[in-house]
């Protein structure tokens, strides 16, 4: 059995002989793996700005005291269906009211 480093550096070999194509696992444990290009990085740069801009949203988001916009107007929504039902009520109460006089 080998010790711990030499197991370590036989695995660094292989993977680094094999290169990363062949098996994509053994590309973390290698050496002197292939550079990205600049396509790849400028898309790399791209998603991280992406994903920069949504963390920053949602952090504002989550930072503020008033609701979002469409839930304030799901709220007034609601807050205006109520009324209309209240006065509804009311209204079938009074009428109630008048027909037990009459």
């Amino acid at each position: 059995l080998l010790d711990r480093w030499d197991r370590i550096m036989l695995i660094e070999e292989y993977a680094s002989a094999l290169g990363t194509e062949e098996i994509p696992l053994l590309s973390k444990f290698a050496r002197n793996a292939p550079k990205l290009t600049e396509n790849e990085i400028r898309e790399r740069d791209e998603t991280q700005k992406k994903v920069n801009k949504l963390f920053q949203v949602q952090c504002k988001a989550l930072s503020s005291s008033k609701p979002p916009e469409y839930l304030s107007k799901r709220a007034a929504d609601d807050e205006a269906r109520k009324k209309k039902e209240r006065r509804k009520k009311r209204k079938q109460k009074l009428q109630k009211r008048r027909s037990h006089r009459e």
